[in-house]
């Protein structure tokens, strides 16, 4: 088995990818948050859609919005409900990026056993676990696993707060 604990430095193309992910994750969560108070819904979980919006409902929601639920989608609104048509029109102009991949990034193609990729502030950090044993790119450094644990550590400490 190899281990590899890495930061990410900036300039690199996954570090702007990452980063520019985590923006437009944010700014999607918070026109979520604007739909959730504007209508009552009760959840926090939801799943990203342009078409419709798809939550994960509670027992509440399931009752108050029986009507505006799809028949087929568990907790997707039909298209045509007012809260869909509220959330395509408050995210028509976000764009919808995919959250990077270490693994494609760094172009494996098997072996890889276990990934985790995080942030504590503007630092970026992957963790790889792979049967074999592959180069680190320019602006990837490799790191101790004392290093990466103490950051995991204040990122999980910080995302609390």
């Amino acid at each position: 088995m190899f281990k590899k604990f890495i930061q990410i430095e900036k300039g690199c193309d996954f570090y702007d990818s990452y980063f520019n992910w985590l923006h437009t994750k944010e700014l999607i969560d918070k026109r979520f948050d604007w739909i959730r108070k504007k209508y009552g819904l009760e959840t926090r979980s939801w799943l990203p859609e342009r078409k419709y919006l798809k939550i994960n409902p509670t027992a509440n929601d399931l009752v108050k919005f029986q009507e505006d639920f799809s028949k087929t989608k568990y907790g997707s609104f039909m298209k045509k409900s007012e809260i869909s048509k509220d959330w395509r029109a408050i995210i028509a102009d976000i764009q919808f990026p995919k959250k990077p991949n270490i693994v494609h990034y760094l172009g494996l193609q098997y072996g890889v056993i276990e990934t985790e990729v995080f942030h504590a502030d503007d630092f970026l950090y992957a963790y790889i676990c792979s049967e074999i044993d592959f180069e680190l790119p320019d602006k990837l450094e490799q790191i101790n696993k004392e290093k990466f644990a103490r950051e995991k550590n204040y990122a999980e400490a910080n995302k609390r707060n």
